[in-house]
């Protein structure tokens, strides 16, 4: 029951780490804050937040998505804003349009579409709203209702970038003479199923769940029992530093005895080992599944980084490796969280 608790509060503490550090720039899971500007006698920012927050594809039909931009020395939120947003995943810009709100809290519903046969997918997009009247080309819904966008979003897992220029601000007929530009990112979380091939010709499913990238190249090595697969991730120092928590999870039948329950596993990234707290067992959550989450924090991407020196930071692939230990761990295990 101890180790249970502990577990439950682990996992809400990672998950909450971007609402708690607010003055930690990066990727978020459902939410993301980018660095302020300086605008007049202020330090002004935007913050990009999904409702639900962990999202995973597939399983849901339509997205909040909340944009505020407010000045951080006072948590003013600054109102009659003109906001250009742009949302892009792995290079390909998925919608662009100028939205306009009164109090400079943006609601945008969002309805993930899949099936688009665009080479450019943003031409599958469609956008829902008024045009308003002082805000030439922004849309806007009066009273409770939001303006929306319906098209190929949200509907493959992995990090999206939510672009946000500030046109205008303070009046919906005044244009920044200089654009206030932001990158906010978002996680959505996407299920993979994968087959494990025993030494004894036994087919052991299994799914990776990633909230950052499609997963490759997975494996199974019978001498050891470990899994392995690939992501793809950007080394350099500078992404990096943006990058708050890289979290994925590997799904294994119980009855698969080196996944059992009690069973404490080893995580290598890009073959360096990883701090034991970087890997959260959990056999709770499922009755006939083991999960184990890879929770891989800012501090330890650049702890790998500096270990393994400029060829790692001019990789572009993220190697995991999970491995079972045959010890089975005691009931009273604690668990602490990795600082950031």
């Amino acid at each position: 029951m101890s180790y249970k608790f502990t577990l439950i509060i682990a996992i809400i503490g990672i998950f909450t780490i971007p609402a708690l550090a607010p003055n930690a720039f990066g990727h978020g899971l459902g939410g993301d804050q980018a660095e302020p500007l300086t605008f007049g006698d202020m330090e002004v920012t935007v913050r990009t937040d999904l409702t639900p927050s962990d999202i995973t594809v597939g399983e849901v039909d339509d997205v909040n998505m909340k944009i505020r931009f407010f000045d951080t020395l006072t948590d003013i939120t600054l109102d009659k804003v003109t906001y250009r947003i742009e949302i892009w995943q792995s290079g390909e810009l998925l919608a662009r349009n100028l939205f306009y709100d009164d109090d400079g809290v943006l609601n945008v519903q969002i309805k993930p579409k899949e099936g688009c046969n665009e080479i450019d997918l943003w031409k599958c997009t469609i956008y829902g709203g008024s045009e308003h009247a002082s805000a030439p080309g922004a849309l806007y819904v009066l009273g409770e209702g939001r303006p929306t966008i319906t098209g190929p979003i949200f509907v493959q897992g992995g990090l999206y970038n939510i672009r946000i220029d500030i046109e205008g601000a303070t009046s919906p007929r005044t244009v920044l003479a200089t654009l206030l530009s932001y990158d906010t990112f978002v996680s959505i979380a996407q299920e993979q199923d994968f087959l494990i091939q025993t030494a004894n010709a036994e087919e052991i499913p299994v799914v990776v769940k990633t909230y950052y990238d499609e997963v490759e190249n997975f494996q199974f090595d019978s001498s050891d029992n470990s899994i392995y697969f690939d992501m793809p991730f950007d080394w350099s120092p500078d992404y990096v530093d943006l990058v708050q928590v890289v979290h994925e999870e590997v799904r294994v039948p119980k009855d698969f005895a080196p996944y059992a329950e009690g069973k404490q596993f080893k995580g290598y990234v890009n073959g360096v080992e990883i701090d034991q707290r970087a890997l959260l067992n959990d056999p709770y959550s499922f009755e006939d599944t083991n999960i184990v989450h890879f929770l891989i924090t800012n501090k330890e991407l650049k702890k790998i980084n500096d270990s393994l020196g400029s060829e790692n930071q001019d990789s572009d692939i993220m190697k995991l490796k999970l491995v079972p230990l045959s010890e089975v761990s005691k009931t009273s295990t604690e668990f602490f969280l990795v600082d950031t």
